[in-house]
């Protein structure tokens, strides 16, 4: 255990840089570099959905449903944290499904969200065409502001992001749009992956939702998309002792 202090010219919220010489007596084992931010990180927005009961949405979330689709739910039989994440399916009948977060306030132009996403939406065999998807929007303002796509807003996704174009052939209602579709990850099946987005900077100082919505087409149906420990970090908070 050690501890250390910063100089007085960091700012909250700065990124440092710790360097270790490592030894073993009188052999040099090199050196290590650790990155840390100064200051603890302001959670504006926490939610691993584990608080209410499957199949209700905790407390300011809210979901609808139009077409063929069926709500968001919380359900137990995929999650990163145990014991609840939130689901859309993705059936063969054309429709969307959206799932909306309570309102938060945004402090600072750097705020980040990250969660868990796993999904499984048709696509061909190659992913070289994407007919469902799910997509993120963010709506700016405590007033009558309009929903926007998380990248035309002027957020940019950092990991985990969209795979392409969703398919104008078969009655999507979110054809033509960047999204999520196919599997998440890398593997055969799907896992949960980081999606890790930057939030636009006109953010700022004002209140925001957001809102995941799954989008189907008259095609083949596939599992859906679970979400899992979303968090909102904006900017620090740093205190002097």
């Amino acid at each position: 255990l050690f501890t250390f202090t910063v100089g007085p010219n960091v700012n909250c919220g700065d990124e440092i840089t710790l360097t270790f010489q490592l030894r073993d007596g009188a052999e040099n084992l090199g050196a290590v570099s650790i990155n840390l931010k100064t200051g603890a990180p302001r959670i504006a927005l926490r939610e691993n959905f584990d608080a209410a009961a499957a199949p209700e949405l905790p407390a300011g979330w809210t979901t609808s449903a139009t077409g063929g689709q069926q709500s968001w739910k919380t359900v137990a039989n995929r999650n990163q944290s145990r014991p609840n994440s939130v689901f859309s399916p993705a059936p063969f009948q054309a429709g969307v499904n959206e799932l909306v977060s309570p309102a938060f306030s945004i402090l600072t132009p750097n705020a980040e969200i990250s969660f868990r996403n796993w999904y499984d939406l048709e696509t061909t065999f190659l992913r070289n065409r994407l007919y469902d998807g799910s997509v993120l929007e963010i709506k700016i303002g405590a007033g009558g502001g309009e929903w926007r796509d998380i990248e035309t807003a002027g957020g940019a996704f950092l990991a985990g992001g969209y795979d392409g174009l969703l398919d104008d052939c078969c009655q999507n209602p979110l054809a033509g749009r960047r999204a999520w579709s196919g599997r998440s990850g890398v593997n055969q099946t799907s896992e949960f992956i980081t999606s890790r987005v930057k939030l636009p900077s006109a953010a700022a100082g004002q209140t925001v939702r957001l809102r995941w919505r799954v989008g189907t087409d008259v095609g083949t149906f596939r599992e859906g998309q679970y979400l899992d420990d979303v968090l909102v970090a904006d900017g620090a908070a740093c205190s002097c002792q």
